[in-house]
């Protein structure tokens, strides 16, 4: 789903998947699974639907 909003939206991202529960905790993710970008945890306990992505990082952007 990430890659598809980020696809929809023209955002040339990198996407990577972390399973170290030390790295979540680094992040600030409490539970999983997680969408975080640039530091700031967008969605945490749940999927994203590609809308949600969309809007999620539309206001990262402005």
């Amino acid at each position: 789903n990430v890659r598809e909003a980020c696809r929809a939206l023209g955002i040339d991202a990198e996407v990577t998947h972390v399973a170290d529960p030390r790295e979540f905790a680094k992040m600030g993710v409490r539970m999983t699974p997680a969408v975080v970008v640039d530091g700031t945890v967008l969605f945490s306990g749940k999927v994203p639907t590609v809308e949600e992505l969309k809007e999620a990082l539309q206001k990262l952007r402005s």
